[in-house]
């Protein structure tokens, strides 16, 4: 079956990535490969999120403190992922790309738009956290560093 680019909301989340290259308080956002990305992410609140080579992803205990999306879930809850890729006029969420600074998440039973995060690389690819605020890489809840293997 043949993938398509998916449009993510540009106009919501434009913002969000319009300070993409530039430090933020103490972020900066990195690139990071696929590989680098699957796997199990744990912040220090005992959230969990777990990513698959195949863009799903589940995330346990995770609260989603999103100011500007009250339907986004809270606790547990699934979906896609993508990394985002820039065109000319706006940030695409695609399902082919192996790499990027930031992914958006669809998640399970919400519809387009209905919450908008983006999920942000930082520390030198070592720790990601999401975002729905243009000004704060890091706006909706803790960071998540990778859990290492046992």
């Amino acid at each position: 079956m043949r993938q398509r680019r998916r449009w993510f909301p540009a106009s919501l989340l434009a913002s969000v990535l319009a300070l993409a290259g530039c430090g933020q308080g103490s972020h900066v956002q990195v690139e990071v490969a696929q590989k680098d990305l699957v796997g199990r992410w744990a912040d220090d609140a005992g959230g969990s999120m777990v990513f698959a080579s195949d863009h799903t992803f589940r995330f346990t205990s995770v609260a989603l403190k999103s100011d500007v999306h009250a339907s986004c879930p809270r606790g547990d809850s699934s979906g896609r992922w993508d990394f985002l890729v820039e065109d000319e006029e706006s940030e695409m969420s695609d399902p082919r790309a192996t790499s990027g600074k930031s992914a958006a998440l669809h998640f399970d039973g919400q519809s387009l738009g209905a919450c908008v995060i983006a999920m942000n690389f930082i520390d030198d690819g070592k720790s990601l956290c999401l975002s729905d605020d243009p000004d704060d890489l890091c706006s909706v809840g803790a960071v998540f560093s990778r859990e290492k293997k046992r």
